[in-house]
């Protein structure tokens, strides 16, 4: 898989930054613009994820929370260009307690998946 940005440790945090373009072209590839790993109280706050694109067929996700509770992703905004929506804005794999209010989507077919 892609990721621009992949932090992991308790209290990781990622404020404000835009990311323009997470592309990945090999069909095999996942396309993820943040990933946190085994981060609890992690918080993902006033980011900016536009341009999520991957090979057809493939998942893209803006944010992934994985084995991370009590977290906080909030205040971002999730943009993906009309011919080339975002699969999902936030997935939350193994995590509970994620706080995700307060986020902009547009053109995204799933904001929040909870696995």
């Amino acid at each position: 898989s892609s990721r621009i940005v992949s932090l992991t440790g308790r209290g990781a945090y990622i404020h404000h930054n835009t990311i323009n373009v997470t592309k990945v072209m090999h069909k095999e590839n996942v396309a993820q613009a943040i990933e946190i790993v085994d981060s609890p109280t992690c918080v993902v706050e006033d980011n900016k994820i536009v341009n999520t694109i991957t090979a057809a067929q493939r998942l893209l996700a803006g944010v992934i929370i994985w084995r991370s509770n009590n977290c906080a992703v909030r205040f971002n905004a999730f943009l993906n260009p009309k011919n080339s929506p975002l699969d999902v804005g936030i997935w939350l794999v193994q995590s509970n307690g994620v706080d995700t209010t307060s986020n902009e989507f547009s053109n995204v077919t799933t904001e929040v998946l909870i696995q």
